[in-house]
This record gives structure tokens, C-alpha cells and sequence, in this order.
């Protein structure tokens, strides 16, 4: 008996010693959405801060081995680690607990790359080293079957967080950027354009004589102002944006928010496409775990010409938010935000559940707004009212 007893309580003790919790610090948003420092305790890992549990196994790099916590000298690196395991653990609870998702419960573990600069090969997993590295970025990873005769084992899902680092854009680069700026500009540009030239045909009718010549100098007059306008825009542009660009996504809560956000949302949402819905989605999600309408704001310590993302920035439909270039602007977001205001309680799952009816190829106007009017005659209070006031809303949009 007492031979027993000790037995026991010498397994008491290697289990409390093995699985007591750890103090740490993480980065986080306060109640006016700042970002603070905070101290935690986790209470998933040992008491030396291996950073692995079922759901999560945050590594280096290519590495396989979890961080250890209470090994990294690095006061920074450190609080990086933790910051992100932290917050992949509330946007899981948020989705087992609010969303309350059969898949997401179903998930494996999940392997977190920190500063990892290869780009993805859905074949090969990593690509080569001597490819052009990748910073300033993150992004969800599918599993992938490997190749076993070239010593490359299998993957589960994974989420890769590049390393920050301060960019020079080069002309190309801010060319690419510009274009995407642009094009909200090129619809008014091209409808000026129509109406000049229905003015000038008309003038050719109704007026004749110095008339028609003055209707022409105003008709070149105002053409040629837009138009010097449109290539001036690139240098101003430039100027107002300035030409270093740096991103660090891990330190960014709403960022680890939205790659989690694309793994819940991979079994309907394919993480290899990244479309306008696909990334409204799962901003809409990220915006929901942060219960903040606006996605990294007050980051100027992280990121440098990074704009946030708003749900209520007023915006109009245009036919290029439909295409990839715009994958990342806040449109859908706002779209999907409204459903929000119209019942907050029931707009977690409502949402999750539109994408039952969607694909990474969907589009905005005919297959978002179809499947959330679809969605609300089963889910609003009051179908008949719901499906009116979100019809008017994105009727102002422009939808």
C-alpha cells in the first residue's frame, strides 16, 4: 500500500513538473485597440514553454522542433512566438466556440513556421533555397502528399510568417502598386470619356460657327485635364505613399486571425486561390475574433505603407474588384460586415455557413450577394426584413 501511494505521487509530481504552466509575454490589442504588451500563462505546454500542443507546433523556419520558450535569448523572439501561439489558440476557440465548426474541431495539428523565407511548392513543399527569398508576408498552406523517393515526407496544413524586413520598392513595383490604385480611378476616366464624345457629336448637330468652337475648346479642355490628372496621379502617388514598404505579420493579431480564418474555411475555400471572397472571408472572420470593424490599424511599429482595412469605408461597386488584383481591398469585407449589423449574435455562423455555397472562383456581385440573401431565409429573425435591409444596404454600395 505504501509502496503504491508513492508510486502515485511520484507520477503526481513528473506530471506536474512536466505540465505546469508558463509565464510569458505576448503582444495584444487593449480596449482601444492598441497594441500593448501583456503578460499570459499558458497552461497547454511544460513549464520550459515548448510550444506544442494537439492543435499547434510553432517552429523555426524549416525546422520540425518547437520553440522552446524558456531556450531563446532573444527578448523579441520570444514575445514573437508567444504572440502568435496566443492568438492561434483564441481564433480556434472562437471558431469551436462561436461558430461552433464541425470541421475546424476536426483539424490535426497545425505547424507554424516563423521567419520563413522559401516560397511554397505544392509539390516539393519548400522550394529551393536559391530561389528569390519572401518577406514581409504570410500565408496558409494545404497539405501536400510529399515525395517519398525524394526524402520528402507528407504535410498537414501549415501557416508560414515571413520575416519583416524594410523594402525599397523598385519602379516596377510601385508601377504593379499604382495600377491597382489606379483602376478606381480608370471607370470615371473611361465614362468621361463616353460623355465628352456624346457631347461633341450632339454639338455637331445643334450648334454651328464660334459656338461649336468654343464647345470643343471646353470639350479638349476638361478630356485633357483628366487625362494629365491620370499621369500625374503616379508621381503624387509615390510622393504621398512613400517608397520603403515593411510588414511584420506575426506581431499583427488580425493577421494570425485571417490565416487561421483560411484553414476553418478550407473545406469549401481552397487555400491555393487567392480570390476577392476568399479574402473578404476571411478578413470578415479575423475582424470578428478582434470584435473590431478595422484590420490592422495602429500598427505603425509593424508595418510601414500598410493601409488598414475598414467594413464601413465608403466604397462603390466597381466591375475590377471582382478580379485577383484586388483580392486584398476591404469590399467584401464590408459586404459581409452588413450582415453583422443586421443580427451581430447570429452573423458568426450565418457567414461560415455562406461558404457552403460558394468556391474560390465565386464572385461578388452574382454569388456573395446570392448566397447571404440565400443564407437569410434561413437564418434572419425575419427573412422577408432582413433580405430588405440587406438589399438596400448593398444597393448604396452599388451592388
Amino acid at each position: 500500500m505504501i509502496i503504491q501511494c508513492s508510486k502515485l505521487l511520484v507520477l503526481l509530481l513528473i506530471t506536474q513538473f512536466s505540465f505546469a504552466a508558463f509565464k510569458t509575454t505576448v503582444l495584444t490589442r487593449n480596449k482601444e485597440m492598441d497594441l500593448v504588451k501583456k503578460e499570459v500563462v499558458f497552461k497547454d505546454i511544460d513549464n520550459l514553454g515548448k510550444l506544442e500542443d494537439k492543435s499547434f507546433k510553432i517552429v523555426r523556419a524549416k525546422s520540425e522542433k518547437p520553440i522552446i520558450l524558456s531556450e531563446l535569448n532573444d527578448d523579441l523572439e520570444k514575445m514573437r512566438a508567444a504572440s502568435v501561439y496566443f492568438h492561434l489558440k483564441k481564433a480556434k476557440k472562437y471558431f469551436l466556440d462561436v461558430v461552433k465548426s464541425k470541421y475546424v474541431s476536426e483539424l490535426g495539428q497545425i505547424t507554424i513556421r516563423l521567419g520563413i523565407t522559401n516560397q511554397f511548392n505544392s509539390i516539393g513543399h519548400f522550394a529551393h533555397d536559391n530561389l528569390a527569398p519572401e518577406y514581409n508576408n504570410a500565408l496558409s498552406i494545404p497539405p501536400g502528399e510529399g515525395r517519398a523517393r525524394f526524402g520528402i515526407d507528407p504535410w498537414q496544413h501549415e501557416i508560414w510568417f515571413r520575416p519583416a524586413k524594410e523594402v525599397n520598392l523598385p519602379s516596377e513595383g510601385l508601377k504593379n502598386d499604382f495600377e491597382q490604385t489606379a483602376a478606381l480611378f480608370s471607370e470615371f476616366r473611361t465614362q468621361s470619356r463616353f460623355a465628352n464624345f456624346q457631347r461633341f457629336v450632339a454639338d455637331l448637330f445643334l450648334l454651328s460657327g464660334d459656338e461649336l468652337v468654343d464647345s470643343g475648346l471646353s470639350i479638349l479642355g476638361s478630356t485633357a485635364i483628366i487625362e494629365a490628372s491620370f499621369i500625374a496621379m503616379k508621381h503624387i502617388y509615390g510622393l504621398l505613399q512613400g517608397k520603403s514598404y515593411l510588414l511584420d505579420t506575426s506581431f499583427i493579431p488580425e493577421i494570425v486571425y485571417h490565416e487561421f480564418a483560411h484553414i476553418a474555411l478550407s473545406d469549401k475555400l481552397t487555400l491555393s486561390h487567392s480570390s476577392p471572397v476568399n479574402e473578404g472571408m476571411a478578413d470578415f472572420f479575423a475582424a470578428s475574433i478582434a470584435n473590431s470593424s478595422t484590420l490592422a490599424d495602429k500598427v505603425k511599429d509593424y508595418a510601414k505603407r500598410v493601409r488598414e482595412k475598414d467594413a464601413f469605408r465608403e466604397q462603390t461597386y466597381q466591375s475590377g474588384f471582382e478580379s485577383n488584383a484586388y483580392a486584398n481591398i476591404d469590399f467584401v469585407l464590408g459586404v459581409l460586415w452588413q450582415v453583422r449589423e443586421l443580427d451581430e449574435q447570429k452573423s458568426h455562423s450565418y457567414i461560415y455557413n455562406i461558404r457552403n455555397n460558394l468556391t474560390s472562383s465565386s464572385n461578388i456581385r452574382g454569388d456573395l450577394v446570392k448566397s447571404i440573401l440565400k443564407e437569410c431565409r434561413r437564418s434572419c429573425k425575419s427573412p422577408l426584413s432582413g433580405r430588405i435591409k440587406l438589399l438596400n444596404a448593398y444597393h448604396e454600395m452599388g451592388l
